[in-house]
């Protein structure tokens, strides 16, 4: 079992009046704790943070897409590359099904459209699902 934390209080000699109370205008001293269990829900929220997408580079993106599933997966691979640091990728089931994208046939168009638009490199496996690397893009004209 853990370790139950302990939270030491002050008391204040003089009581203090309705109104202090009310407005929180104590003369007490007051320090913030931090808890372990507050320690452990930062930690899962910077696990749950997603990396922008500059403003910039997201319109050049869909500029050239002709579909909202192309647009969808280009999304959810920006985001996959950035919680993983780029290079090649194997794009996640989970993220697919999310955006759609749960059919074979419907995710092969949406890599081949990605790749006409010049928005990705493939590089496709017999048996296997394709790798992909994003490319870096310039600001449209």
């Amino acid at each position: 079992m853990g370790q139950a934390n302990v939270i030491r209080l002050l008391i204040q000699e003089t009581p203090l009046s309705e109104s202090q109370l009310e407005t929180g205008q104590t003369n007490a001293p007051v320090r913030k704790v931090e808890t372990a269990s507050h320690g452990q829900r930062k930690q899962r929220r910077a696990g749950l943070f997603v990396p922008a997408i500059p403003w910039l580079e997201l319109t050049a993106a869909l500029s050239r897409l002709s579909t909202s599933r192309a647009a969808a997966l280009w999304l959810m691979l920006t985001l996959q590359s950035k919680l993983e640091g780029g290079g090649w990728l194997k794009p996640r089931l989970s993220l697919l099904q999310e955006a759609g994208l749960a059919d074979r046939k419907t995710r092969s168009r949406a890599i081949s459209e990605l790749e006409r638009a010049g928005l990705v490199d493939v590089e496709r496996r017999k048996g296997k699902a394709p790798l992909v690397r994003l490319r870096t893009l310039a600001a449209p004209d």
